[in-house]
Formats: C-alpha cells, sequence, structure tokens
C-alpha cells in the first residue's frame, strides 16, 4: 500500500478535526495562520487520500440505556463475496456500532449496542445465522468505561496536555428522548457536518428548533462532541489493539493505567471492560522497533497485575458510529 506522507499543516488539520470537527473553515484557518483557501484544499485532500473517512458525532450511548460489547471473531475461508457479505450485513446492522477488519490471530472486530445480556446474546445469535458457517470462533468483552485521548505525536511536540474525553462511564441510563432527537443522533452519528437546515427537514422542524434540539442534546452530554475518523494507515503508521488479562486489578491500579496512557502519545483510547479481556488499548505504532518498546514498557510497568495479553493490528475501520443507527 503506497502511503501518504503528511506535511505539518495537515497534521495540524488532522488534530483539530480529531478534537472538533465542527469547527468552521475560517477558525481553523485562524488557529492554523493559514487562509480559509488554503484550509478547504488540505482538507479536500486528506479526504481524497483517504486520511480521514468520516465525521461522526461521539454519542454517550450509556445515556440511551445501551451497553456496548465488543465482539471479535475470527472467520472461516470462504469465498470472498461470503465474506463481503458479512462485513455489509455488520456495516448496515443498526445496533452495530464499530466495525473493523483485523489482522493476526482475528479478522473483524464489531461492538454490539444493546440494553443488557439477553438483547445482546439475540442480537449475535441473528447475525451469526443471518451468516451460517462463517464464524469459526469470536471472543466477548463488555465495556464499563471507555476513554478517548487526541493523537498529539501528530503535532510532533512535546509535553502537549491530553485531558482526553470520557465518552462512555458508570451504569447506562435511560434519558428520555422522543423520536426526533433519536433522529437528530442517528444523522449526525453519520455525518456530523449534515447542516442544521437539512436536520430540520428530515424531522420535520424549523431550523431554529432543530438547532435548539441539538444543543440540547450537547448539554445533556448525550451528544459528547464530534470528531474526524483518521485512518493512521494512510500515512504509514499501524493501529493496534492490546487486549490485556488482567489479574487482582484495584480500582487504584486500574487508575494508574488511564493516568499511563493519558502520558503517552501514541495511545489513542483506553478502554476498561469485563470478558475476555479486563483493558483494551489502542495505540497507533511507527514500526516494529516501537510496538516492541510499548508492550515492554506496559509489562515492566504493570507486569505484577498482568495476568496475559495479546495484540492485533485495526487495517481498516469500516464503520465508527457510537450512537444507535435507525
Amino acid at each position: 500500500m503506497r502511503h501518504y506522507p503528511l506535511d505539518e499543516i495537515e497534521r495540524r488539520i488532522i488534530y483539530e478535526l480529531e478534537s472538533d470537527c465542527k469547527v468552521s473553515v475560517n477558525e481553523l484557518g485562524g488557529r492554523l495562520g493559514i487562509s480559509k483557501r488554503m484550509v478547504e484544499t488540505r482538507m479536500h485532500k486528506l479526504i481524497g487520500n483517504k486520511a480521514i473517512v468520516n465525521f461522526v458525532a461521539i454519542v454517550d450511548f450509556s445515556k440511551l440505556g445501551y451497553v456496548d460489547h465488543e465482539v471479535w471473531v475470527q472467520i472461516r475461508h470462504m469465498q470472498a463475496e461470503r465474506t463481503r457479505k458479512f462485513l455489509d450485513s455488520l456495516i448496515s446492522h443498526p445496533q452495530v456500532g464499530w466495525v473493523a477488519s483485523c489482522g493476526g490471530k482475528f479478522d473483524f472486530a464489531f461492538s454490539i449496542m444493546a440494553e443488557d445480556s439477553v438483547t445482546f446474546s439475540d442480537i449475535l445469535r441473528k447475525i451469526l445465522s443471518d451468516n451460517p458457517g462463517i464464524v469459526q470462533n469470536y471472543s466477548i468483552s463488555i465495556a464499563t468505561k471507555i476513554r478517548s485521548f487526541p493523537r498529539t505525536y501528530l503535532l510532533q511536540k512535546q509535553g502537549v496536555e491530553r485531558k482526553g474525553a470520557l465518552f462512555f462511564s458508570g451504569p447506562p441510563q435511560k434519558i428520555k428522548l422522543d423520536r426526533k432527537d433519536i433522529t437528530i443522533l442517528s444523522i449526525l452519528a453519520r455525518d456530523a457536518k449534515t447542516p442544521v437546515v437539512e436536520i430540520g427537514r428530515k424531522i420535520g422542524m424549523s431550523t431554529n428548533a432543530a438547532r435548539m434540539r441539538v444543543k440540547r442534546l450537547e448539554t445533556m452530554k448525550v451528544i459528547q462532541g464530534y470528531k474526524a475518523i483518521f485512518q493512521p494507515s494512510v500515512i504509514g503508521i499501524q493501529n493496534y489493539e492490546i487486549l490485556i488479562t488482567t489479574e487482582g486489578i484495584t480500582a487504584e491500579k486500574e487508575a494508574e493505567v488511564d493516568e499511563y496512557c493519558r502520558s503517552k502519545p501514541h495511545i489513542t483510547l483506553f478502554m476498561s471492560c469485563i470478558g475476555r479481556w479486563d483493558i483494551i488499548l489502542s495505540v497507533d505504532i511507527e514500526g516494529p522497533q516501537q510496538l516492541q518498546q510499548t508492550l515492554s514498557e506496559i509489562r515492566d510497568r504493570f507486569g505484577p497485575v498482568i495476568k496475559d495479553f495479546e495484540y492485533t493490528p485495526i487495517l481498516h475501520v469500516y464503520k465508527f458510529n457510537l450512537g444507535r443507527s435507525q
């Protein structure tokens, strides 16, 4: 695969759009000290080269009463047509929020948003029965906390603050939302740049009323923010998921892992979970040496509570939608 090199301006644009993809072109140009036209040209280039593949709203689905169940699958060697049909069924499924292809032990990973374990089981069984014989094995983890971190390494500066965004934590609390609210979430979770005029038309409300609805969802923290979806593999950086099984981990030690992730510019996500693994880290890696250094450092730092771990490269993200599509 031919890699697309980024210059400093493009790195800054990706960093800013991952933090808030709703920022205006004028404001973005002001932050970077370049013209509006240059911002637009660079953005079109990044999108054309598939470095940026989508703009989405980050929805805290726990506030909709849902829990994130991650499924990691190994598939049997099948005809490409059947594999593609399986992948398409995941991408189009209304309660599948994230879909990616993997390397190594796993072939695909996806998340199912369900209110409880029984509902999750029913959804997973239906997916498997609709695609008979294709899944050879699978593992499950249920998220209890998810924190994302900005890709500060893109800025090529030391000491950049990394607060992170906690977009799922605590028990599900089903906030009372009506059908129009759910439709708004569905629209923005698929395309955060949808104009409010179009949102109003789709939900049968005036532009001003639709704008107020969106603002209310933001104030309630149902919408946690808006971000560009960046594919690091396009620029020669490989994203890996490090899947960790722990032994005797305490809340204090888990907080240490969280703080460790905050301090490392290449770690982009920390997930606490139950099931097959207890902790999942997402990390962007520039080469085999950096991967080995990262793994060694994690083992040296947290070895007493790490029972086992494995890792898998994320080859391509097909869907990133933390809100339930309708």
